[in-house]
């Protein structure tokens, strides 16, 4: 769902450039709302061009009732320079804060009243602070520009907004309850002032404050702005009304608050006969956390058990564990609990731990129920790295040695991957991983098990693995192992093992060397973890595997397939003077294209800004191999810096025929490394060209795995794949999230939601690879950046929180008091996610 942050772009359809008209009926701005309802904070330059024009129209038509000719005339001109300026200022495409203040230098300079109107929507459209004392001077005018004042006012918000509290309480007693009396109530309640209050309260009793909406249309009622400005001393008068309404709204702004100390009046409400009222009092008492609120909440879903499965998904979705872990202690009932087990899994919480660990020892039992309780209890730990689910996680795969069914099959497989991904969970299961491997039974599971025991660290596990190393069921394991656990026998054996047999010649793909294939792949794969941890590789092997796939990269006689895998083992262990060299050898024109083909390849997950330019230049222009033109432009694409997607831009604008493939390709470098300007002129492109619309959706799209008409299984685009601690720690994963949510908006009617959809995929995900990062790890770097200093990069991890659904960390964000921007963001988030701004968050 797309809200109005700066950043986000939706602009409006076409409109035509209609010349001024006389008149003197101000009604004419109605159509200035119905354009403007369409456009967001940030809005690109046919957007605003689009705004102009039709603001013109309404804005200008008093000019014609001047008294003299030369009088009209003047207005008339200034009216066409202003319009003027503002255009060209819009054309440019300027970051927010520019243009903000590029406009209000027209406006300070312009005394056109049309002028000052079209820059005070702009202004309001763009949130600027500075632009409180011009959206002042509007609530002067009367009708659809004070509407517009009062709401680009609330959009700017406390505390650089709060001077205009005395002039919007000034004229809120005589506004027009058809055109802005709404709008000035609710820039009140956003500037918390409480003189406003008796007209917020009966706006709100005729249902009519929950229908507000801002410039672009979209409702914004916020029952907690409401709850804040009432405070708890009115809103406790509200308890004891008559009045159903009342007492709903008591109900629902109570239950925002959400604290202790509202605690009392949500205990009369959840009593109340009318459901509407008491299941709002239930939720807001699960939001406390508060022990005491366990027993009403409880007789509350005894008595409505109809109502219990959307209480307790609306306590998930409002307050993830504060809410349901009041449930899961204090249930009697065990499908109670089991549910608030499963929902309260879904969310992803970081802060769950002590809920779910309290539910697995409640699932005790065999019944169905306790099953299902506590497989949810110990997976749902597992994914939010809790190392407390570790030992159940041992039992699972221990199960499945004596229990062959295809659940505990896949159940243990699971579970190991999960003891792989916690932070510490491997030195915590090392004796049951090592009594799992050593059991004659554990065959199907003995791989993973390896695995996740080299996540440990400790070598002095290598004895126990290496003989595994001549087993074809477990030498995957072993050969990862080995090398993760910086073992000498990475060297001395699993290196021997990539090299091609001198009496072979791979390249022609027989099926009698499929045995040699296997193993040599396998060989490949695991040396990819060398350099994994923080122990420091020896040199000597470290040199001795990047000659080796060096080697291979560049042997034509060698598998095809080989060859690409080494080059991306290569990149994974690969020094600054072994990566240098690769990127030499990747733009070096003279080196044989099947080998430079496979060096552009490796790239992907370890190109530099440097490298990244050096592809483009080398290799997006016309004449080049379409296949290492795509591979350059995607290696660049996740190397990229802002410099890379600046020069991106001028491609994108190709216009002949022959560099078709050079647009192609610059598009895919811009979605994978791009930023804002680069975005919107990829967006411009796709408007123009479907063609190259469908091309783009086509390399982002998962593609269909087997064969079958009707086949439901789909595999990622392999070459999309790459994710890193670097890309997160450098903000390129950021500049990401900003392209695809800009291309998702779209503009025109037209919205390209593949870039969303694919970063969505990525980012829940992870990379499983040496250099990559898990979907557990994405989640805390996005919370760390969420809290961090940078605002670009909180502004785009509450945006990818979003596209994520990710309401675990966003709940964690609310709770923390650490930041109380980052709180009250995490707050309206969440508050999208439950359906938008609406009368009231869908429960």
């Amino acid at each position: 769902m797309r809200t109005s942050d700066p950043g986000d772009h939706d602009d409006l359809p076409e409109v035509p450039d209609v010349p001024d008209e006389p008149s003197g009926d101000s009604g004419a701005m109605i159509s200035d709302d119905e354009a403007v309802r369409r456009i967001n904070r940030r809005v690109s330059p046919v957007g605003w061009l689009g705004i102009i024009a039709v603001l013109g129209v309404g804005g200008g038509t008093g000019y014609y009732m001047l008294n003299t000719a030369r009088q009209e005339q003047a207005e008339a001109d200034a009216l066409t320079r202003g319009r003027a300026e503002l255009t060209a200022i819009t054309e440019r495409n300027l970051p927010n804060a520019e243009t903000a203040r590029l406009v209000r230098e027209v406006y300070a300079r312009n005394t056109a009243r049309s002028v000052r109107q079209t820059a005070r929507r702009l202004l309001a459209q763009l949130s600027d602070p500075e632009s409180v004392p011009m959206l002042i001077d509007g609530l002067a005018e009367a009708g659809a520009g004070r509407k517009q004042a009062a709401l680009g006012l609330a959009e700017i918000g406390l505390p650089a907004a709060a001077a205009a509290k005395p002039a919007l309480l000034a004229i809120l007693p005589t506004a027009d309850p058809a055109t802005e009396q709404l709008e000035i109530a609710w820039a009140l309640v956003v500037l918390q002032e409480p003189q406003a209050w008796p007209v917020v309260r009966q706006l709100l009793e005729q249902n009519k404050l929950q229908t507000v909406t801002n410039l672009d249309g979209r409702r914004i009622f916020d029952p907690a702005l409401v709850a804040r400005m009432a405070g708890r001393e009115r809103l406790h008068e509200l308890v004891t009304s008559r009045s159903v309404t009342s007492l709903r709204l008591a109900a629902l702004s109570l239950a925002e608050i959400g604290t202790p100390d509202v605690l009392d009046d949500l205990n009369i409400l959840v009593q109340n006969s009318d459901v509407s009222i008491s299941r709002e009092a239930a939720i807001g008492l699960g939001r406390t956390g508060d022990p005491r609120a366990a027993e009403p909440l409880v007789r509350f879903l005894n008595a409505h058990p109809d109502a219990r499965e959307g209480v307790l998904s609306a306590l998930a979705v409002s307050s993830g564990a504060q809410g349901l872990g009041v449930i899961i202690h204090s249930a009697q009932d065990l499908p109670t609990r089991a549910t608030a087990t499963r929902l309260l899994r879904d969310q992803r919480d970081p802060d769950a731990g002590d809920a779910l660990f309290e539910a697995l020892g409640i699932a005790s039992g065999t019944d169905e129920v306790s099953v299902g309780m506590k497989r949810n209890a110990v997976f749902g730990l597992a994914e939010i790295g809790d190392p407390r689910a570790v030992e159940s996680l041992l039992a699972y795969a221990t199960h499945a040695l004596t229990h062959t069914d295809p659940n505990s099959t896949s159940e243990a497989k699971q579970a190991l991957d999960l003891i792989r991904q916690i932070p510490g969970a491997a030195t915590r299961a090392k004796e049951g991983l090592l009594a799992i491997i050593r059991d004659p039974h554990g065959d199907f599971v003995r791989t993973p098990s390896i695995i996740a025991l080299s996540r440990s660290g400790d070598t002095s596990v290598a004895g126990v693995v290496a003989p595994f190393l001549t087993q074809p069921d477990a030498m995957e394991g072993a050969a990862v192992a080995l090398c993760a656990l910086h073992s000498p026998e990475c060297a001395s054996r699993v290196l021997p093992m990539a090299r091609m047999p001198a009496n072979l010649r791979m390249v022609e793909e027989t099926v009698v060397d499929e045995p040699v294939l296997n193993s040599r792949r396998t060989a490949i794969r695991a040396l990819s973890w060398m350099t994994y941890g923080s122990a420091p590789v020896a040199p000597a092997a470290r040199a001795a595997a990047v000659r080796e796939l060096r080697r291979i990269v560049e042997d034509p006689n060698d598998r095809r397939s080989l060859r690409e895998e080494a080059g991306y083992t290569l990149a994974a262990v690969a020094d600054d003077a072994a990566l240098a060299d690769m990127a030499a050898k990747a733009t070096d024109t003279h080196v044989p294209e099947e080998a430079r083909i496979y060096y552009i390849y490796a790239l992907r997950g370890r190109a530099t800004p440097e490298i990244a330019t050096r592809l483009v230049q080398t290799y997006l222009r016309r004449g080049t191999n379409p296949d290492v033109m795509r591979g350059a432009a995607i290696a660049a694409g996740f190397g990229a810096n802002e410099a890379t997607s600046d020069a991106l831009i001028p491609l994108l604008q190709l216009t002949e025929a022959q560099d078709s493939g050079v647009r192609f390709a610059a598009a895919i470098a811009v979605v994978l490394g791009g930023n804002a300007r680069a975005a919107n002129a990829l967006l411009d492109v796709l408007v123009a060209n479907d063609e190259l619309a469908g091309m783009m959706q086509n390399e982002f799209a998962p593609r269909g795995a087997g064969g079958g008409a009707n086949n439901a299984t789909v595999q990622e685009n392999w070459s999309l794949l790459p994710l890193t601690a670097p890309m997160f720690e450098d903000g390129r994963v950021f500049r990401r999230i900003e392209v695809a949510t800009i291309l998702e908006a779209g503009k025109q009617n037209k919205h390209y939601g593949w870039a969303v959809n694919w970063l969505t995929t990525r980012l829940k995900s992870g990379w499983d690879n040496a250099m990559g990062v898990s979907a557990y790890d994405v989640r805390r770097l996005m919370r760390e950046a969420a809290l961090g200093n940078d605002a670009f990069r909180r502004d785009m991890a509450f945006r990818g929180f979003r596209v994520l659904l990710d309401r675990g960390s966003l709940h964690a964000l609310r709770r923390q008091t650490r930041v109380p921007a980052a709180s009250e963001r995490a707050r309206h988030e969440l508050m999208e996610l439950s359906g938008g701004n609406s009368a009231a968050p869908a429960r």
